[in-house]
């Protein structure tokens, strides 16, 4: 009777550890899935895109700009998933038609809480002339994309927001780029 009791004992406690180990397998499964997904969104968040075929400027930069030449400026900030797009747009579009993208990073010129920490190249970009239809475009400088067509040191056409390539082309095509 002692060895039949002792084997209750024994598969009883046996039962519990394989109960114990079912939870603790479990439960470290789901940390995990737990854990992948905040690693998936912190590097959606930080997702860095390539603008290594665009010119990089600064505000600033506009008053070195050409007579008679026109410039796309794009404006973007790496945490809009809108600007991320619109990248692709342009990529496409500055190989068709005769233009480079100057690509100008917001972040480098307004932080986030909306601080100017570029005051030279806020200012800059600010005193541009403008197109009797244009007089409020920099009204809106702090969101993005917003996509800036400069002639003669003057904004002529801009865009706020994503654009698909077929309305951004119009766009361009209406200011005066021409396909090669």
């Amino acid at each position: 009777m002692k060895i039949k009791s002792s084997l209750n004992v024994f598969f009883i406690v046996c039962i519990i550890i394989f109960l114990l180990g079912i939870l603790f397998i479990g439960t470290k499964n789901k940390s995990q899935k737990q854990n992948n997904t905040t690693t998936t969104n912190k590097s959606e968040v930080n997702e860095y895109y390539d603008i290594s075929e665009f010119d990089s400027i600064i505000g600033s930069d506009v008053n070195s700009f050409e007579n008679d030449k026109i410039y796309v400026v794009l404006i973007g900030r790496k945490s809009c998933s809108f600007s991320k797009q619109i990248i692709d747009v342009f990529k496409e579009l500055q190989g068709e038609l005769k233009f480079k993208v100057q690509y100008l990073d917001l972040d480098k010129m307004i932080n986030s809480d909306g601080k100017v920490i570029d005051s030279n190249s806020y200012t800059a970009l600010k005193q541009l002339d403008k197109a009797s239809d244009q007089t409020d475009v920099l009204n809106d400088l702090g969101k993005t994309p917003m996509t800036l067509i400069i002639k003669n040191k003057k904004i002529i056409s801009s865009y706020l927001g994503y654009a698909n390539k077929e309305t951004m082309n119009d766009i361009l095509k209406k200011a005066g780029l021409k396909k090669k």
